[in-house]
């Protein structure tokens, strides 16, 4: 649904879709708007990507990243050139953090934890993103980190840490 300020109208952009579960926001160019929804019983890994055409109300599957059965959180750059995402170690807990054109033909990745990436977000000129990183010891989230990288990996921040969890 979109929500008009100015007539204070709720309207359906799409037809329902069963299992939506993350709203990714407006493509760069703010004529589609972009979600996640559940292909199956394990959210969010068995996911895909949709886009909605605002004016038209059509929607059309956004093309995944090889893997994508392991991507957990995503994001796509101001000019929609690229796209960052999380995919899950095929091999054991860690995470990887992924930059990719937006077609998913170039994948690099740029940085790889234990613990999660989460809250992906691209600088408005496109060579940085800012994400929270979280060590996890068992349910409990030890630790919760603002991080910000470099696109291409060449650089990072030092972690700021802005919420301790006891356990």
């Amino acid at each position: 649904h979109l929500f008009s300020v100015e007539s204070r109208e709720l309207t359906q952009l799409a037809a329902d879709h069963a299992g939506v579960g993350r709203c990714k926001g407006f493509s760069a160019d703010g004529k589609e708007f972009w979600f996640s929804r559940s292909k199956g019983q394990h959210w969010p890994y068995q996911s895909e990507h949709v886009a909605v055409d605002i004016a038209t109300r059509k929607d059309r599957l956004i093309e995944s990243p090889k893997n994508s059965d392991r991507v957990e959180e995503w994001a796509t750059s101001a000019d929609g050139k690229q796209i960052a995402f999380v995919e899950k170690d095929q091999d054991g807990p860690g995470r990887n953090l992924v930059v990719s054109d937006a077609g998913f033909k170039d994948q690099k990745t740029i940085a790889s934890a234990p613990g999660s990436f989460f809250y992906l977000r691209w600088s408005p000129d496109g060579n940085a993103i800012a994400y929270n990183y979280s060590e996890k010891e068992g349910a409990v989230q030890a630790r919760a980190e603002l991080r910000l990288i470099a696109a291409d990996g060449a650089w990072k921040t030092t972690p700021i840490c802005f919420r301790t969890c006891a356990a």
